[in-house]
């Protein structure tokens, strides 16, 4: 009897280990993942980088300010430095071999603003274009998230929120893009990721956060989804996507209403949406129905346009370019006035909403749970 104990004892502390969601000392990130980047220049910044090819072997020592350009050609990577033009392997990368290394990219497409990042990069060759791969600590790369999907100004109780929910989504989410040759992209379905942060309360904020990730009911991390701002009222995930999850459960959020973007509007011509109507309803499509769509109103929030549940709002929102599904359409003339509340799919943290929560004292901790039912914090090692 007590050997079978020891066994189930020793299984069971087996499977809280395996359980344990992986935390990352670096993370390789997509970056300019959404552009067709052939080219661009690489100035280091900060550290000493060496350039080196698929077998590792360095081929050119970088010096701190030092720019370089890098190009695809045909099958290579075509490295321009000066006069002098060395073509290599279809993957490189450069290496920052300092305490601290930081550098920049400035993609030749005048309309792709430059970024700057904390230390490596690989670069891929996907003829005509280029692959381009951030290899970054993990607590690095969290940081700049916050940075990327908050920005400046915000309660320091927001910050610990921001970063526990940003390190739990990449946590949860890691290896998207494994078939890619990295985990994350910069695109805000992962994650946005535009630049490093040099802002002392997100430094802070990540550091005093580090580990920090929340859990569901099962023990395994959440997918922390958020959003700008829920117009009032969240949604069941299953409402936006396939999958219900029973911790992304509708909430009433009064605490977004009244910020920027808790209300908009946008015009679109009424033939326009008549003719889209007609498009997709098919044999369903008549003057009656056409004429209670062009006067909708949501006092709850609806999840479909139509009455046969043909068209959802979300695929209406994408295809309109609307800033939400919740929204009333007024007709004004040949022309339909939108008059929608919120920003984003709806689902999960209003961020908003958190914000407002913070600064009025709310702990991080009661608004994890305000807005991810049955959920808690936890520390990884």
């Amino acid at each position: 009897m007590l050997k079978l104990f020891f066994i189930a004892a020793f299984c069971f502390l087996v499977s809280v280990i395996s359980s344990k969601a992986p935390y990352p000392e670096k993370i390789k990130t997509g970056i300019f993942n959404k552009y067709n980047i052939n080219g661009f220049a690489f100035s280091a910044i900060e550290g000493d980088y060496y350039i080196h090819n698929s077998n590792g072997k360095i081929i050119k020592a970088i010096e701190p300010y030092e720019q370089i350009l890098i190009e695809t050609s045909n099958d290579k990577i075509s490295i321009v430095i000066g006069d002098d033009t060395l073509l290599t392997n279809n993957i490189i990368s450069i290496s920052g071999k300092s305490f601290k290394n930081t550098f920049a990219i400035n993609p030749y497409n005048d309309s792709i603003a430059y970024r700057v990042y904390d230390n490596d990069l690989i670069i891929k060759n996907n003829n005509p274009y280029l692959t381009i791969i951030n290899h970054v600590p993990f607590e690095n790369y969290i940081a700049a998230v916050v940075q990327s999907e908050s920005g400046f100004g915000k309660h320091p109780e927001y910050y610990n929120l921001q970063a526990t929910i940003s390190r739990t989504y990449a946590v949860k989410n890691l290896n998207r893009h494994e078939n890619e040759g990295f985990e994350l992209c910069d695109e805000v379905h992962c994650q946005a990721y535009y630049n490093k942060t040099l802002y002392p309360p997100i430094i802070l904020a990540t550091e005093y956060t580090r580990g920090d990730i929340i859990i569901g009911k099962n023990g395994q991390p959440i997918n922390t989804v958020f959003h700008a701002n829920c117009g009032g009222s969240t949604l069941n995930s299953e409402n936006v996507w396939i999958n219900a999850s029973s911790y992304l459960k509708a909430v009433t959020d009064t605490f977004c209403l009244n910020k920027p973007g808790a209300k908009w509007e946008k015009t679109i011509p009424k033939e326009l949406l008549v003719q889209y109507l007609q498009n997709n309803l098919g044999e369903n499509f008549n003057d009656t129905l056409v004429d209670n769509i062009l006067n909708l109103t949501q006092i709850q929030r609806k999840f479909f346009l139509d009455p046969f549940d043909i068209i959802h709002l979300s695929k209406f929102r994408t295809d309109f370019e609307l800033r939400s599904t919740f929204f009333d359409i007024v007709p004004k003339g040949d022309s339909l006035l939108i008059k929608g509340r919120g920003y984003g799919h709806g689902v999960g943290l209003c961020q908003e909403g958190a914000m407002s929560m913070a600064k009025q004292g709310i702990s991080r901790d009661s608004i994890i749970k305000f807005y991810y039912k049955n959920a808690k914090l936890i520390v990884l090692d």
